[in-house]
Parts: structure tokens; sequence; C-alpha cells
């Protein structure tokens, strides 16, 4: 507030103060879960209309989780990831598509690469993994694109472990989701020879700053990508 201050001005301010308090202690509470179904937390100042906003937004997106989970029990595809949130109707739409075979249960693979300073290529990727799922899409050479552009970063992780006179080699397969903004939501190490934990971490906070191009019809797209390290 602004001058003149009086008693009444100080205490108007305290309480709007304390309220602020409770409120924030409620979207701290409900952060962490509304974060996961990728909701946004609504900003300051806070009120008792934006904290209901998002505590029915959240409960909303509790059922659609249930609803995916039981269609996946139900299916018997005890192995497919359900899509990151935030749900709607068409998530669960295209999801029932997956699961009746008429979706788009497939991973793009990229050629296996290695350590060395040679050029890389990308062009001859494979697809496969049947029991894979992708919802959305995104060509293939856009997703090869961005990884070329960040692969001297990937094949740093790898290098910089070999200085310290260590012998390392072997198959890093990532696996990891682009959201529907393009932005990386979920990485992580599918599987691994290289027996480094170092290089692993490395190449996986590395694709979590990745930005591809936004898949089109608004999903998702997963993939598992390998790459094979040798000093030779």
């Amino acid at each position: 507030p602004e001058p003149p201050f009086t008693y009444e001005v100080v205490e108007r301010l305290s309480t709007n103060l304390q309220s602020q308090r409770g409120y924030a202690d409620q979207i701290a509470s409900m952060r962490s879960e509304a974060e996961s179904f990728g909701l946004n937390v609504p900003p300051q100042p806070y009120n008792q209309t934006k904290i209901e906003a998002l505590n029915e937004s959240i409960e909303t997106q509790r059922q659609y989780q249930s609803q995916l989970e039981q269609m996946r029990a139900e299916s018997g595809h005890f192995d497919l990831d359900l899509p990151a949130g935030p749900y709607d109707d068409t998530v669960v739409s295209e999801f029932q598509e997956v699961l009746d075979g008429k979706g788009k249960p497939l991973e793009w693979i990229g050629n296996e690469i290695d350590g060395s300073d040679a050029e890389m290529d990308l062009s001859d990727g494979n697809v496969i993994n049947e029991n894979s799922l992708v919802l959305g899409s995104l060509e293939k050479s856009l997703i090869d694109g961005v990884i070329k552009d960040n692969f001297d970063s990937i094949r740093q992780c790898y290098q910089s472990e070999l200085s310290k006179g260590l012998y390392l080699e072997g198959k890093i397969v990532v696996k990891f989701v682009i959201a529907s903004n393009g932005f990386v939501s979920k990485a992580e190490i599918y599987s691994s020879t290289m027996g480094s934990t170092e290089v692993e971490s490395c190449i996986v906070n590395l694709f979590k700053k990745f930005t591809f191009p936004e898949p089109s019809g608004g999903g998702i797209v997963v993939i598992k990508y390998p790459f094979v390290f040798s000093p030779n």
C-alpha cells in the first residue's frame, strides 16, 4: 500500500499476507501431483478460486489416469507406458486405438553409432518393437536431426570418462518422451552395457534439455535410441 499508512491499512496488509501464506501452503501440497500430470500451477497472488480450479483439474486428471490404467489392464498390454498428461478425451481415444491395434504402436530407433570422430549417419533407421507406444507423430528425420546436432555433447559424456584412464565401451539405449510442445518430458536409460553411471547420467541429463519440433496431432512420441561407444 502507498502512504499515508494507518492501523487499518497495516491490519489489512497483514490479513492479506496471512491469506497468501495459507494459499501458498495449499499450492505447495498440490504442486508435485499437478506437475506430474503436466498441469500449469497458477501464479501469485493466490485466491480460493485458483485453489479450487487446480484441485478440480487434479481430480479430473486422476479420473482419466484411472480410466487409462483400467483400459490397459483389460487389454493385457501391461508392458505399455501410459501417455504423459495432461489427459483428455482425445488422449483416451488415441490410447484405445493403440490398444486395439489401430493406432501407431511403433517406436523409431536410430542406427547404432560409435564414439569415434567419424561422421554419423542416421539415414537408415529402423522401426521396431511392435509393443511400443507412440501417441502423435514426428518425422524420423527431425528426431535424427536434433540428436545429430547434439552428438558432440553426447560423445563428450563418453570421452570425458575415457580421459580418466578408464576403459569403457558398450551400448546405451536411451528411452525418452517428446511432449506435445516439443520438450523432452522424460528421459531414462532403457538398457546399458557401458557399466558407467557417470556416462549414463550425463547422456540422460543432455536429453532432458533437448528440444524437438512439436509432434503433429498434439500427442506425445516415445522413442528408444541406441548408441554404441568404443574407444577404437
